[in-house]
C-alpha cells in the first residue's frame, strides 16, 4: 500500500546523483543505477516530510497558532472597527 500511495504522492525519495533522476520505487532506482558502468555512485535517498502545518498569525499582537478554529475564536478577543459601543 505505501508503495502504491508514492503514486499518487509524487514524492521520489530516490536520487541518482549521477544524472539527477528521482524515482519512487527502489527497485526502478537500481535499475536504473545499474546503467551506469561502474555501478558506484553516491546515492542520496530523500526522507519524504510532511507538509508543514499552516501557521495562522494574529496582527494585532503575537498570537500564534497552526488551529483554524483557534485562530478564528482568538480574533473575536479583539474589538472590530464595526463593533457598536
Amino acid at each position: 500500500m505505501a508503495r502504491h500511495m508514492l503514486k499518487h504522492t509524487g514524492v521520489k525519495p530516490y536520487h541518482c546523483e549521477v544524472c539527477d533522476i528521482k524515482f519512487a520505487r527502489k527497485d526502478k532506482f537500481n535499475e536504473h543505477l545499474r546503467k551506469h558502468e561502474d555501478g558506484r555512485v553516491n546515492v542520496k535517498v530523500e526522507t519524504p516530510l510532511e507538509p508543514a502545518p499552516k501557521e495562522h498569525s494574529c496582527r494585532k499582537c503575537l498570537f500564534k497558532t497552526d488551529d483554524k478554529a483557534e485562530f478564528r475564536a482568538h480574533q473575536k478577543s479583539h474589538p472590530s472597527k464595526n463593533s457598536y459601543k
